[in-house]
């Protein structure tokens, strides 16, 4: 056979999954993929299209004969229309899925929304009251325990959270947020405001 599918071909459930793919052809005669098809959704008007494209692909010696290869080639083209006006008859499947795939996600953000909501309320913030005198007591344990630091436990993801220190060489407090790889300079008073939203679980950590 002259002409295959590539194996980089996108297949028929994620180009609907996705709203686009490639389809790839290898012909004998030629190194690469000379001819494509590239299958997309229009976020517009909700349409489905199909593009079709060729290259030179690069001579493969393997085929000597110009002549044969140039056969394979346009062999190639037309095999590739064919393939184009099946995916065309199919576009409502197509649409389908690529409908199931967004409610899907939709369902999943929902779902996720949900549970940070319940994450949020079952890890009450820390308050802006109790923000002022824990970082109150954290200026005075820096006097004697400059390495200490205030840890701060995100709300809602109990893994995550944020360190507040003191850079005693530059004289100002600093934050390093969670995945963060340097710290930023904080001010006293965006110091209070982190603590509070922070949650109630956050606190002085005394480093050795």
């Amino acid at each position: 056979m002259t002409t295959t599918l590539s194996p980089r071909s996108t297949s028929f459930e994620n180009i609907g999954k996705n709203g686009y793919g490639n389809i790839y052809f290898n012909v004998k005669g030629f190194w690469s993929e000379p001819v494509s098809i590239s299958i997309s959704r229009s976020y517009r008007d909700a349409g489905w299209k199909i593009n079709m494209h060729n290259s030179c692909g690069g001579r493969d010696p393997l085929v000597a004969c110009d002549i044969e290869a140039m056969e394979n080639f346009g062999n190639a083209v037309l095999f590739a229309t064919q393939v184009a006006r099946e995916y065309e008859k199919e576009f409502y499947r197509l649409e389908a899925i690529w409908l199931m795939a967004r409610a899907k996600e939709k369902e999943e953000y929902e779902a996720n929304l949900a549970e940070q909501a319940a994450q949020l309320k079952a890890n009450p913030a820390f308050g802006e009251a109790a923000a002022k005198k824990l970082f109150s007591r954290f200026k005075k344990h820096i006097q004697t325990n400059p390495n200490s630091f205030i840890k701060l436990v995100h709300r809602g993801d109990a893994s995550k959270s944020d360190v507040i220190s003191y850079n005693r060489f530059k004289d100002h407090f600093e934050i390093m947020h969670s995945g963060a790889k340097f710290a930023t300079r904080l001010s006293q008073r965006d110091a209070v405001i982190d603590i509070s939203m922070s949650s109630h679980t956050s606190h002085i950590i005394e480093a050795v």
